[in-house]
């Protein structure tokens, strides 16, 4: 149930974090919480039992704008599968079609059906792999923090592309309270924008300096020189003795800047968990890379009864339509298996072939992929 958000409560999320995870508090809570809707149980002595922290976000799913949900806390989470419930129910009444989660809990959350939909690369070299790496003379970058507005304009300019193309999978829409998040509790977080020649911004990265490493917590950029400029930037701010970590999509190409791929560590990393609450909604929001009809079925949902259909894919005046169907599905999965496939990175193809959706073996149709650009840390 719905609980009355009270500073009891906050302390005992507070407390509650600091004790599992064994880490000091939570810097991000009291803005999440501000913003959130708690739902649990409390015991007669106005004891937390279980909880879990909801918050909603704008975001971007290929051409649609929606709403998002992000179960971003949690109390006693293995305690919390009627809470889960109540949420769910919610968030389809509010017609909110797909909820987040970061990657922990994972057995718990599991078995509400979230599957991991949202990877990272992690790139870990040493100063000699940039150190010939330049500024190009028709640029310059400048660095500061989120609160230098010129700084600031120049990559909030930047932010905003992608979320004006077709193409962003899952990706929050920040709302400006979050950017302000970045300022007050990571004060020593760096940013640099580089601007080009005529004065526009082409690549940002937030950075921090760890000890002897160089750590870079995001980093985009709208061309091949944008990302040039800001590793000659990290060159240029290096030692020898300076390692550097750099986070950034799974589709990125970091590596084409090197001459030495050997010289680089590359990693991909799950970073969350998602799960459809709404298949309808999110299949209409696909991109099906051919325009003919299919039917698509969803089974095993024991969460979200309303899932369990068979949905035909249609297409008026070039844009996608779902309605139910009573014909035989072209392709069948449970919707954990559908999580992976509309808002994951897995193919139609590659889940028939891994045994997770049933359907023809070389599949006459699939979707559209897309990117997701920004990485959020709930």
């Amino acid at each position: 149930m719905k609980l009355e958000k009270t500073d009891r409560i906050l302390k005992q999320f507070s407390s509650n974090i600091e004790k599992e995870k064994g880490i000091g508090s939570d810097p991000n809570l009291k803005s999440f919480y501000h913003y959130g809707e708690v739902y649990g149980d409390i015991d007669e002595n106005d004891k937390v039992k279980h909880a879990i922290l909801l918050n909603i976000f704008d975001s971007r799913v290929f051409t649609e704008r929606t709403k998002m949900a992000v179960l971003s806390r949690a109390i006693n989470v293995e305690e919390c599968k009627s809470d889960i419930k109540d949420i769910f129910n919610e968030l389809h009444d509010k017609e909110i079609p797909y909820v987040n989660i970061h990657t922990e809990h994972e057995e718990f959350f599991e078995k509400q059906d979230f599957v991991h939909t949202v990877y990272r690369k992690k790139y870990e070299f040493n100063f000699d792999a940039i150190k010939d790496k330049k500024i190009p003379i028709s640029g310059k970058v400048k660095c500061g923090y989120w609160s230098d507005l010129i700084i600031q304009n120049g990559a909030a300019q930047l932010y905003e592309v992608p979320l004006h193309s077709n193409i962003e999978r899952n990706t929050m829409n920040r709302p400006y309270w979050w950017w302000n998040l970045v300022q007050r509790i990571h004060p020593n977080r760096k940013l640099a924008v580089f601007f080009g020649k005529i004065g526009l911004p082409q690549s940002y990265m937030f950075f921090r300096q760890k000890g002897d490493t160089i750590v870079v917590e995001e980093m985009f950029a709208t061309s091949g020189e944008g990302l040039q400029s800001l590793l000659g930037y990290l060159a240029q701010i290096g030692t020898p003795q300076t390692k550097y970590r750099i986070f950034m999509p799974v589709e990125s190409r970091l590596e084409d800047f090197f001459s030495e791929e050997e010289e680089l560590s590359i990693e991909v990393i799950p970073h969350l968990m998602s799960r459809i609450i709404d298949f309808e909604k999110i299949l209409s929001f696909m991109t099906p890379i051919y325009q003919k009809s299919f039917v698509v079925e969803v089974t095993d949902d024991n969460i979200c009864p309303w899932n369990n259909n068979k949905w035909k894919v249609d297409f008026d005046d070039k844009k996608v339509k779902v309605i139910k169907t009573t014909e035989k599905p072209d392709y069948s999965g449970s919707i954990s298996a559908w999580t992976k496939v509309l808002i994951g990175e897995l193919s139609l193809e590659k889940a028939i072939k891994y045994g997770e959706i049933r359907g023809k073996k070389h599949p006459d149709n699939d979707f559209v992929k897309g990117t997701i650009s920004f990485y959020e840390n709930y």
